[in-house]
């Protein structure tokens, strides 16, 4: 499903907001499927639950105001 680029109520372009919960790559935890991770080099392997693996989300800036 293609997520829509332009704001159907105030018909303006939705900008790119990063994910606050995962890196780049919409990974945020290691899970090797051990109960005591023995893993030398863990690197993030979980999709985010947040912004469901995308990294981030679209986001009309009229409609939900940045918050930091």
């Amino acid at each position: 499903m293609k997520e829509e680029t332009v704001c159907p109520e105030h018909r303006c372009e939705k900008e790119w907001r990063d994910c606050y919960n995962c890196d780049e790559d919409g990974m945020m935890d290691h899970d090797c499927g051990e109960d005591t991770c023995c893993c030398l080099h863990p690197e993030p392997n979980v999709s985010c639950d947040i912004c469901h693996g995308k990294g981030g989300w679209l986001q009309c800036f009229n409609c939900a105001p940045w918050e930091d």
